[in-house]
């Protein structure tokens, strides 16, 4: 059951702030990053092993495709639809639920693109394996900001 308490100011200010946090953590995955990349570097493994970590850090990259367009359904399916319920009735507490719902989900999966990223870098990829989920990941949450809904 909807809460009669929920309003469009109070879900977009919560977004924002959940939206700041965010791209604040992932640049701090970059800069945590940044320490490990400067860090001595392991002995190099023979190429058997290398092929296995090229192998991982593709899968990797397609659970980071897969995550990236789940954001995406969940942005287009729930925050597009509950974006037009509110242009005509900005204060509909149902269609203001599904809003913050949806754009939370889009920007959580988002963050755990980067997270990946940064889980890969950790694991031992070279960086130009590892900055790639890092850059959908950051793109993505810059994209899914959060917009007044009933504006838009």
């Amino acid at each position: 059951m909807v809460q009669a308490q929920y309003s469009l100011p109070a879900a977009l200010r919560k977004t924002r702030t959940i939206w700041t946090f965010l791209l604040v953590w992932q640049f701090l995955y970059m800069l945590w990053a940044w320490r490990i990349i400067q860090r001595p570097q392991p002995v190099q493994f023979a190429e058997s092993a290398t092929t296995g970590m090229a192998r991982v850090a593709l899968a990797i990259l397609m659970v980071s495709i897969v995550t990236l367009a789940a954001a995406v359904y969940f942005h287009l399916k729930l925050v597009r639809s509950a974006s037009q319920s509110l242009q005509a009735n900005p204060a509909d507490p149902t269609a203001i639920a599904i809003w913050y719902r949806g754009k939370g989900l889009s920007l959580i999966l988002a963050e755990a693109i980067s997270l990946i990223g940064f889980l890969l870098l950790f694991a031992g990829a070279p960086l130009n394996r590892a900055a790639v989920p890092y850059i959908i990941g950051t793109i993505a949450t810059l994209l899914f900001f959060p917009k007044n809904p009933a504006k838009v």
